[in-house]
C-alpha cells in the first residue's frame, strides 16, 4: 500500500485548520476518499444513544431510547440479535469488553452483562447511591471497561462513579467525583488511570490504585462533554461545545486547541494514535490528524446529531449512531502516515 502525504488524499488538497479561529476552512474536496459508507442500518424507533464494536471486529452493537439493543455483523450489517429484556427502560449506553465476548448494557440504573453473540444475560448490577437510610437508583449514562476487561466503571446523572469487579461480581468502590452529571468516563490503556468529565467542571484524572484525584483540569464556561484516551496513551482529548483540547498524557500538559463549526457530541481515537474522529450536533463526522490538528475530511454523515462513535480495533471501520435513528458503518480508506513521516 502506498503512503499518501499528510496533506493530500487522492491528489485532492487537504486544508490545515487555523486553531486560532472557529471560522477556518474545512476540507471538502477529499471527502469521498477518506470515509466510504458501507451500511446504513435501520430498525430503532428512537434516537441512537450508543454504539460499540467488539474486540474481534466481528460485531457492532447499538442501543436507543426504544429500550432495544441490536447486534449487527461487520461488514454485512446483518442483525443477528434484537434484545428487549430491559423492562422498557431507556438504554443509554453500552460497551463491548476489550478482551472477552461480553457486552455491558445500562438500562436506567441496571447494568446487564451479556454474552455475545447469543445475547444471554450473565450478570446484573444495580447502580445506586445512599440517600439517608435508603438506596436510591441512579440512571447510568456511561460505561467504560479497563484494558484487561475485568473492571467496569459506571457513571450516572448524579455525581457518583461506581467501580465494579466483574469477575468477583462485587462492588469494588464508589466515588463522589463531580458536583453534576458525569458525561464521560474512560480508562487509560495502561490501566493505571481514568478520566471523568462533567458539565462545567472540566476533566479530572484519577489514580486507579488509590482512587484519588491526581489532577483537575478546569474548562472555560460551557458544556463539558466528551473525553478519550488515544490507543497508546500518548494523548487524551476533551471537548467543550465546539472546542477540542488535546493533552500530552505523560506531562499532563495542553498541546493544542482546535475548533469545529458545530458542537461536538462524540469522539474516539483509532488504534493509530494519530487519528481522531469527531461527531457533531449538525450530523457531520470529521477525521483529524493528531497532534497537528489537521482536518483530513468532514462529511455530512447523518441528518441529525451524532450521539456516538466507535472505531474497530483494527482501525478499518468506524460506526456512528445518530438522532436520526440510524446506525452507519464506514470504511476508513485513508492510509494516513504517522506524524513526522
Amino acid at each position: 500500500m502506498k503512503k499518501l502525504l499528510l496533506f493530500a488524499i487522492g491528489g485532492c488538497t487537504i486544508f490545515m485548520l487555523n486553531c486560532a479561529s472557529e471560522k477556518s476552512d474545512f476540507a471538502k474536496a477529499g471527502e469521498k476518499y477518506a470515509l466510504k459508507l458501507t451500511q446504513t442500518l435501520k430498525g430503532h424507533a428512537s434516537p441512537i444513544t450508543s454504539v460499540s464494536i467488539s474486540h474481534d471486529n466481528k460485531y457492532m452493537a447499538s442501543c436507543s431510547g426504544d429500550s432495544i439493543v441490536k447486534i449487527w455483523v461487520i461488514p454485512s450489517g446483518q442483525v443477528i440479535k434484537t434484545l428487549s429484556a430491559f423492562d422498557k427502560n431507556d438504554v443509554k449506553t453500552l460497551s463491548f469488553n476489550p478482551k472477552k465476548p461480553l457486552l455491558a448494557v445500562a438500562a436506567h440504573s441496571v447494568i446487564h452483562i451479556l454474552k455475545i453473540p447469543s445475547g444471554e444475560s450473565l450478570k446484573q448490577f444495580s447502580h445506586t447511591m445512599k440517600v439517608g437510610a435508603y438506596e436510591a437508583a441512579v440512571e447510568v449514562v456511561r460505561l467504560s471497561w479497563n484494558i484487561e476487561g475485568n473492571n467496569l466503571i459506571s457513571s450516572g446523572v448524579r455525581s457518583i462513579i461506581i467501580w465494579w469487579d466483574i469477575e468477583g461480581e462485587t462492588l469494588y468502590s464508589t466515588l463522589d467525583a463531580h458536583e453534576g452529571w458525569i458525561y464521560c468516563t474512560t480508562f487509560s490503556t495502561d490501566g493505571k488511570s481514568f478520566l471523568t468529565e462533567s458539565s462545567g467542571e472540566g476533566v479530572k484524572i484519577w489514580d486507579i490504585e488509590s482512587f484519588k484525584l491526581v489532577k483537575n483540569i478546569k474548562v472555560d464556561k460551557g458544556n463539558g462533554g466528551e473525553c478519550a484516551f488515544s490507543a497508546k496513551d500518548s494523548y487524551f482529548a476533551s471537548t467543550n461545545v465546539k472546542k477540542i483540547e488535546l493533552w500530552d498524557w505523560s506531562s499532563r500538559t495542553l498541546i493544542k486547541k482546535f475548533y469545529t463549526t458545530s458542537e461536538v457530541r462524540a469522539l474516539c481515537f483509532s488504534s493509530m494514535d494519530s487519528v481522531l474522529a469527531l461527531g457533531n450536533a449538525d450530523g457531520t463526522i470529521q477525521i483529524w490528524q493528531i497532534p497537528s490538528a489537521t482536518l483530513l475530511t468532514s462529511i455530512q454523515g447523518h441528518t441529525k446529531w451524532i450521539s456516538s462513535l466507535a472505531f474497530s480495533l483494527d482501525g478499518k471501520y468506524l460506526v456512528s449512531g445518530s438522532g436520526d435513528k440510524t446506525v452507519k458503518l464506514w470504511e476508513l480508506q485513508l492510509p494516513i502516515a504517522k506524524e513526522g513521516n
